[in-house]
């Protein structure tokens, strides 16, 4: 599913006019591409081949048409998504350290490679944007680190983890994980890569740095 089928799926955009879901479309291209800041409305306007007057019309500014993006995310995507991982990933009661780090690599690497653009936006705005930061973290459901410490603690139990605090584990591999996806969707997005090595690599190095070995 790609990001216009994505938000089809949620109230805010199911009833949009042909003209508003175009200007919407080429903001989260563009905002994505050169990033929030470096987009001008006229420059949206033209790409979906309206004129700037119908932007302001439907989104009032460039901001209305920020909020219309990160809003679905906030209240729709981010915890249906965190939901997901924590069924796929964060319960599974996995073998060993690697078996969870791998899972969890892949698991926000699918959807990050399904929603670049979207990933690109909220990456951004979430380095760039403290309202936006607080607005985006305060989504992320509470039942989060309940399974995340339940994980670990299985882990802990069978020596496969170092016996640090739950909070800084989180913190590192959340770190790590992160700037990976930071490197490569949003400071260097042209940058040709390896994704299967990276992601090696990636998985290894966080495994090592955690290990009760």
């Amino acid at each position: 599913m790609d990001d216009a089928a994505l938000y089809a799926l949620f109230p805010e955009a199911r009833h949009f006019t042909a003209v508003k879901y175009k200007l919407f479309l080429s903001a989260i291209e563009l905002f994505a591409k050169q990033g929030y800041s470096n987009t001008a409305t006229h420059q949206i306007a033209r790409k979906a081949q309206v004129s700037e007057a119908s932007l302001f019309k439907c989104f009032t500014n460039k901001q209305g048409i920020l909020t219309m993006i990160l809003k679905p995310v906030a209240h729709h995507i981010l915890p249906d998504v965190i939901k997901e991982f924590s069924q796929k990933v964060l319960q599974k009661k996995t073998a060993d350290l690697n078996e969870l780090i791998t899972l969890m690599v892949h698991n926000r690497l699918d959807f990050c490679q399904q929603h670049q653009e979207l990933t690109q936006i909220y990456l951004n705005e979430m380095i760039t944007d403290a309202v936006w930061r607080q607005k985006l973290v305060q989504y992320y459901p509470q039942t989060l680190m309940q399974d995340f410490d339940t994980e670990i603690n299985y882990l802990r139990a069978r020596q496969k983890i170092v016996n640090w605090n739950n909070t800084e584990i989180f913190r590192f591999i959340l770190t790590n994980i992160f700037g990976y996806f930071l490197e490569h969707y949003v400071l260097f997005p042209q940058k040709s890569w390896q994704p299967q090595v990276g992601v090696c690599h990636l998985i290894t190095f966080i495994t090592n740095g955690l290990s009760a070995n």
